[in-house]
């Protein structure tokens, strides 16, 4: 009756109002993720005007290391083996620089890395059995399996992220590569616990580029994973 028909008006117009509120809520939301986008593309921009010194597009070895200095809020002493480690890791493109297009993975994964670093240093410590500063292969894959929540994880798969993490080809992970074979790890295994470091980033897709241009150049670009 009456009743019936105004309950159903009010009830079609509550969810009229509803769906107008989640809409706006939708464009709010865009409007804020294109906003910070903007931000964090002029602050790139900036970045590089600042230390891109030579104007070469890029950040080369020593200009990126001021970059992770000026970061480094504890003020300890950026070392050359860090800037290596980090320059490996993002440089996708593999031009011996960081382009704007990857100096915002370059920054977090420094922040990561930095934030990290205690934790890494005492895994580092607890494997690392034979005492060289480094994880070698058995070493490694008893940390892997600590990471696959104590289930075994094949050599194979353990000499594949070594190799892959490796970047000062000394057969072995200092505490930056390590952080890179975690996240290689928690990316391929994503079911598992993230307990160990749960703020951990995705690795930069280093693999797929080099692969393209091994494709392109028809031949081996003398990367970690050939």
């Amino acid at each position: 009756g009456r009743f019936g028909a105004i309950h159903a008006a009010a009830t079609t117009r509550h969810l009229i109002d509803v769906s107008n509120q989640r809409k706006e809520a939708a464009r709010m939301r865009e409007f804020r993720r294109q906003q910070l986008c903007k931000e964090k593309e002029e602050n790139l921009k900036l970045l590089m005007r600042v230390y891109d010194t030579n104007n070469s597009g890029k950040l080369e070895h020593d200009q990126l290391k001021v970059v992770m200095q000026k970061l480094n809020n504890d003020g300890d002493e950026v070392t050359d083996e860090e800037v290596k480690w980090l320059m490996d890791t993002c440089d996708v493109s593999n031009d011996g620089g960081i382009q704007k297009e990857e100096l915002y993975s370059a920054i977090a994964w420094w922040e990561h890395y930095r934030i990290s670093r205690p934790k890494l240093e005492s895994i580092l410590k607890k494997y690392d059995t034979s005492n060289t500063g480094k994880l070698e292969l058995e070493e490694l894959n008893k940390v892997l399996k600590h990471l696959n929540d104590g289930h075994a994880v094949s050599k194979e798969e353990s000499a594949s992220i070594l190799k892959l993490c490796d970047s000062s080809k000394d057969g072995g992970l200092n505490t930056q590569e390590l952080l890179y074979a975690i996240a290689i790890w928690y990316s391929s295994h994503p079911s598992v616990s993230k307990a160990e470091l749960p703020s951990v980033p995705p690795p930069p897709k280093r693999r797929a580029v080099k692969k393209a241009k091994q494709a392109k150049s028809g031949g081996c670009t003398g990367c970690a994973v050939c």
